[in-house]
C-alpha cells in the first residue's frame, strides 16, 4: 500500500503525518504546492485532491486515477450482452431481410484486381500511410518521458556497436555489467540514429523503423516459405509494432520487442528452417531479453514431446548455443567482477531476486490482491481486456483449428500454445509488479501469429475468423471507439459478403481501421511536433557522468 501511495501522491513531505478521520465533515486543507489529482473508487465515486495528507487519505480508502469501477463491469457485460444477440441475429438463417440484403451486397462485392494493380495500390498506400507513421512516431518520440531504462540501453549499446564494450557506466557495473539487460539486438536503430544525430529523439524514431525492419525481413522469409499473401502482409508490418501495448518500449531501446519480433517468427519458420530457427531463439534470448528464454521453453518442451527424440535435442543443441557461446565469449574478456561462471552465477542470483519474479514474494497467495497492487490497479478497461481474457480467446482459436494451422505451418499449433501458456501464467500468477512491457512476451507473440493466421485464410468456420479479426482489432489504441463499430462490421462482412472476397475485404477493412487510428493524432494535434536540439553534453560521450545528469535534467 505504501508503495502505491507514494507512486500516485508522490513522496511525503518531511512534516507529514498521518491522518485519521473522526467524522465525514472535515474539510482538507489545500497545499499550493501540490498538484492536483482526481482520484476514483470501485462505486465511481471522484474526489479532487489538493495535498499530500488528502491523497493518502483517499488513496487508503482505494481511491486511484485509473481505477476499474463497477460502471466499466456493467460496460463490459452490456457490450458482451449486447454483441452476442447481434451475432445470433446475423447469423440466424431464420432473418429473411438479410437475405435479400446478403444478396444485393454480394453482388456488390463481387470484384477483382489484377495482381499488377495490387502491387501499385501496395506501393501508394506503403508511402501514404508511413506520411502519418512517421508524424505520429515522431510525435510520440517528443512527448514521452525520460526514462533510466531508455539511457542504459542506449548508452550501453552505442558502446557496444562502436568498440565492443557492452557498458552503460560505472554506476551500473561497468562492462558487461548483469544489470543490462536489454541487449544488443534491441537498440540497432537506436544507435543508427544517435551516431548520425546525437539525439535521443532521433534514436527513438530510428529505433521504431529498426523494428519495422526486422519484421518486414521475417514477412519476407514467410512469404518465400509459405506462399501467403505477400501484399497484406508487408502492409500490415509497418503498423504492427504500433499495436503493441506499451509499444514505446521499442522508441526507449528496451529489449522486448526486438526478442519477441525473432523469437515469435522464429516458431513459424522453425519446420522449415529449423537451424535458422534455433540460432534466432537464441539470439532473440542471450543478445535480446533473458525472459524470451520462458516462452522458448514452453515452445521446445512442446516439441520435445511431439517428437520425442534425443537425437534431435542433441542436434539442436548444436546451433542453439552458437549465440550463447558466441555471448560469453565477450563475458570472458570483457567482464570486470571475475569468470565467466562467476558471471552465470550473478545473472541466476539477479533473476531469481528480482522484485519482478515472484520467486521471493508471497504475493501469489492472494492472487486478487497481488494484482490489485501490481501496475494492473492503473490499467483502463481495454488493457484487462486485451493482456488477460484475450490470450485465452487466442488459445482456443489455436487448439480448435490445429489441424489445419499444422497444416500450413508445419506442426506448430501445440508449440505455439505452450510459447505462450509459460510467459502468461508466470505474468498473471508469479510476478508481483506485472509491468505491461513484460506482458510483451506473449501479447507480441499473440498478435503476429493472428496476422498471419488472418493473411493466410486459415479458417474455415465464420466464428474463427470473426474471434480472431475481432481481437486483433482490440489492440486499437487512440481511438477505441472504433473498436466496436469494426467488430460488428466484421460480423456483417462474413455473413453478408461472398466467400472468394469476404477475407480480402476483411483484411483491407482492419487495415484502413488501423490506418484511419493513426493518421486522426495528425490533425487533432495544435503544433507542429519539432525534434528538440541536442544535448550537448552527450555528444562526445552518452557514458559521461555530465551527460547522465543533462538527460535527467532535461
Amino acid at each position: 500500500m505504501i508503495e502505491l501511495i507514494r507512486s500516485i501522491c508522490g513522496l511525503p513531505p518531511a512534516s507529514f503525518k498521518k491522518f485519521v478521520a473522526k467524522d465525514s465533515q472535515y474539510i482538507f486543507e489545500n497545499d499550493p504546492s501540490f498538484n492536483a489529482i482526481n482520484l476514483y473508487d470501485f462505486f465511481g465515486r471522484s474526489a479532487t485532491v489538493n495535498s499530500y495528507t488528502e491523497c493518502y487519505y483517499y488513496v487508503e480508502l482505494g481511491f486511484e486515477p485509473s481505477k476499474m469501477t463497477i460502471f466499466n463491469y456493467l460496460q463490459s457485460v452490456i457490450i458482451f450482452v449486447g454483441l452476442s444477440a447481434i451475432l445470433y441475429f446475423l447469423f440466424s438463417k431464420k432473418v429473411s431481410i438479410l437475405k435479400n440484403l446478403k444478396s444485393s451486397f454480394r453482388s456488390i462485392t463481387s470484384f477483382s484486381i489484377k495482381k499488377s494493380t495490387t502491387t501499385s495500390l501496395l506501393v501508394i498506400f506503403t508511402a501514404f500511410q508511413n506520411f502519418f507513421i512517421y508524424d505520429y512516431v515522431k510525435t510520440k518520440s517528443i512527448r514521452i518521458p525520460k526514462f533510466v531504462d531508455e539511457y542504459i540501453a542506449l548508452t550501453s549499446n552505442v558502446n557496444f556497436y562502436n568498440n565492443l564494450d557492452f557498458n552503460a557506466g560505472d554506476f551500473l557495473g561497468g562492462s558487461y555489467s548483469i544489470f543490462l539487460t536489454s541487449g544488443p539486438i534491441s537498440a540497432i536503430g537506436g544507435v543508427l540514429g544517435w551516431n548520425v544525430s546525437s539525439s535521443f529523439f532521433v534514436s527513438r524514431i530510428a529505433n521504431y523503423y529498426w523494428l519495422v525492419a526486422l519484421q518486414i525481413l521475417f514477412a519476407l522469409i514467410l512469404i518465400r516459405a509459405y506462399k501467403v499473401n505477400k501484399e497484406f502482409l508487408i502492409a500490415f508490418s509497418f503498423m504492427v509494432i504500433l499495436l503493441i501495448p506499451w509499444w514505446q518500449g521499442g522508441l526507449y531501446s528496451l529489449g522486448e520487442i526486438a526478442s519477441m519480433i525473432i523469437f515469435s517468427n522464429g516458431i513459424f519458420i522453425f519446420f522449415k528452417y529449423r537451424k535458422l530457427s534455433l540460432v534466432l531463439f537464441s539470439i532473440s534470448i542471450f543478445f535480446g531479453k533473458l525472459l524470451t528464454a520462458l516462452p522458448f521453453a514452453g515452445f521446445y518442451l512442446l516439441v520435445f514431446i511431439s517428437e520425442k527424440s534425443f537425437k534431435k535435442i542433441y542436434h539442436d543443441t548444436i546451433f542453439f548455443t552458437i549465440p550463447f557461446f558466441g555471448w560469453m565469449l565477450l563475458i570472458l574478456f570483457n567482464y570486470e567482477d571475475g569468470t565467466v561462471f562467476e558471471y552465470i552465477q550473478s545473472q541466476l542470483d539477479l533473476i531469481l531476486n528480482h522484485q519482478s519474479t515472484g520467486f521471493t514474494d508471497d504475493t501469489t497467495i492472494n492472487l486478487l490482491s497481488s494484482i490489485q497492487s501490481s501496475e494492473v490497479g492503473n490499467w483502463n478497461f481495454y488493457d484487462i481486456l486485451r493482456l488477460a481474457y484475450s490470450p485465452l480467446i487466442f488459445l482456443v482459436i489455436v487448439y480448435r483449428n490445429r489441424m489445419r494451422i499444422d497444416q500450413k505451418f508445419s506442426k506448430i499449433s501445440l508449440p505455439l500454445i505452450g510459447s505462450l501458456v509459460a510467459p502468461y501464467l508466470w505474468f498473471w500468477l508469479l510476478s508481483p509488479t506485472k509491468w505491461m512491457r513484460y506482458s510483451q512476451h506473449f501479447s507480441i507473440l499473440m498478435i503476429l501469429s493472428l496476422i498471419y493466421f488472418i493473411n493466410s485464410d486459415l479458417f474455415n468456420k465464420n466464428i474463427d475468423y470473426f474471434l480472431s479479426a475481432s481481437l486483433l482489432v482490440l489492440f486499437i489504441e487512440n481511438n477505441k471507439n472504433f473498436i466496436l463499430p469494426t467488430i460488428l462490421l466484421i460480423a456483417c462482412l462474413l455473413y453478408l459478403s461472398k466467400t472468394k472476397y469476404r477475407h480480402s475485404i476483411i483484411k483491407l477493412l482492419i487495415i484502413f481501421t488501423i490506418f484511419i487510428d493513426i493518421a486522426i493524432p495528425y490533425y487533432e494535434k495544435d503544433r507542429v511536433s519539432r525534434i528538440n536540439s541536442n544535448l550537448k553534453e552527450c555528444e562526445v560521450s552518452l557514458i559521461e557522468d555530465t551527460c547522465r545528469d543533462a538527460y535527467f535534467q532535461q
